[in-house]
């Protein structure tokens, strides 16, 4: 073998690790993002990845909301809101991983502004009471408004939901 040959072989050898280095790497990145978010939050936990014992399930739902119930035209909370907000924060607060999914709604017959406007002041109403109960602002995302379907009538339009996440 000439010294031409082995140049070759060694730049094939450094072209095939480089290659193969570069494919490591980017699956070891796309398995590390779809485990872990940006905020270190996994998006909807269930019982087994929150860390929960069989006892913590029953006293945390992940697939129905808590909601609240604003008044028509207000953007007060309403007066059964201490209770829910205070266990909402605290089982954020308790756990790792945890965060909050806030989401607002307007009625889909009235889509004007003034009522998406009061939907926003809702959900923000909503976030500044939880973290005046201590959950840090990054474990906290607020989503619409949302248009309220079906026939339940307008105080649907008129609520904030909460979700784990």
């Amino acid at each position: 073998m000439n010294s031409k040959d082995d140049d070759v072989r060694y730049a094939i050898t450094a072209v095939i690790l480089v290659v193969l280095a570069t494919v490591v790497g980017v699956l070891s990145l796309a398995i590390y993002r779809s485990t872990h978010s940006a905020t270190g939050i996994k998006p909807f936990p269930t019982s087994y990845d929150a860390g929960l014992s069989p006892m913590d399930v029953a006293s945390v739902t992940f697939d129905q909301p808590d909601t609240l119930y604003f008044a028509a035209g207000s953007d007060s909370l309403p007066g059964d809101s201490d209770a829910i907000l205070s266990r909402v924060a605290e089982t954020v607060r308790s756990r790792s991983g945890f965060g909050v999914l806030i989401s607002s709604f307007v009625d889909e017959t009235d889509r004007s502004e003034k009522s998406v406007d009061l939907a926003k002041r809702r959900a923000a109403a909503v976030r500044h009471a939880l973290e005046a109960y201590g959950v840090e602002p990054e474990r906290l995302v607020v989503m619409g408004p949302t248009i309220a379907l079906g026939d339940a009538g307008a105080g649907q339009a008129q609520r904030i939901e909460l979700r784990f996440r």
